[in-house]
């Protein structure tokens, strides 16, 4: 190992590695609610989503008030997936090569990891969400793919999502080059050009590519969602370097827990997309 790095900072940083490896790849978590309490140790366990029931409007009679305690949402969310990476490192000459392979094989699982779980999350959407959220979106070109997103924002909206909540529209690569012919893509927010994923914005929708939306037959599951409808807990428990036992070599091991689900089914819109043919460019 390099000169000063001991044996704990030493798994330390290779687990700082792989969740900053995790966090930098993540699209889909990131646009999820990530809140809760509890501790993960084990598939199984479960978590409390924190969020606070919305308070109820009294009649003002100009008699003293009547004050209501603040109510805790009590959803709970259990973690079901547990997956690992594991990776064998020869022995190389210089140490300080050594601790840089390490952490790049710690990141690269992290990466792995964020891509996993983005796909679960897209999945659990898929198959969770209610007929009455999803638009047929066959077909769409350039010349109607505002329509669709328009179709989409009214959707979302006439589920009382209020005007100022975050709202994020997590795409294929095919349907944002219908987005991109249509030039309706513009870039405002300074601080989001460098995320993960994050292409533009179209009215108040935060535009996020992505290849690990779930297919329906040859259908993507395009979706337009708030930031607090789907709720997701996880923790990389574990990223550990051990000695290879019978070769002269490192292996590197890491153990990913997480689960979610959708608690606001209103505040998401799933669009079925499929490329058309264009016929101008």
């Amino acid at each position: 190992m390099g000169a000063g790095i001991n044996e704990v900072n030493f798994q330390e940083a290779v687990l700082k590695e792989a969740d900053l490896g995790r966090l930098r790849n993540a699209v889909a978590v990131k646009n999820s609610m990530n809140r809760y309490s509890g501790k993960i140790k084990k598939k199984g366990d479960s978590v409390r989503i924190l969020g606070l029931i919305d308070p109820e409007v009294m009649d003002y009679t100009g008699e003293d008030l009547v004050f209501e305690k603040a109510q805790m949402t009590d959803d709970k969310l259990v973690i079901t997936q547990s997956k690992y990476v594991g990776t064998y490192i020869p022995d190389v000459d210089s140490e300080q090569s050594e601790f840089d392979t390490v952490k790049e094989v710690a990141s690269k699982g992290g990466k792995v990891i964020a891509q996993e779980q983005d796909k679960y999350i897209y999945s659990q959407i898929a198959q969770q969400i209610g007929t009455a959220q999803v638009i047929d979106a066959s077909s769409t070109t350039s010349a109607n793919v505002l329509s669709l997103l328009t179709a989409m924002n009214t959707k979302l909206y006439e589920s009382d999502v209020p005007p100022d909540e975050e709202i994020v529209l997590e795409v294929s690569p095919s349907m944002f080059g219908k987005i991109t012919l249509a030039g309706i893509v513009y870039q405002t927010d300074n601080d989001k050009l460098f995320e993960q994923g994050y292409m533009g914005q179209y009215g108040k929708m935060k535009i996020y590519l992505t290849n690990n939306l779930a297919k329906d037959g040859s259908a993507e599951c395009c979706v337009l969602r708030t930031k607090k409808a789907y709720a997701f807990a996880q923790t990389i428990q574990k990223m550990e370097i051990v000695r290879a036992e019978n070769n002269f070599g490192k292996k590197v091991k890491g153990l990913s827990l997480y689960g979610g689900r959708i608690i606001r089914p209103a505040e998401i819109v799933v669009a079925k997309f499929t490329p058309g043919t264009e016929t101008a460019i």
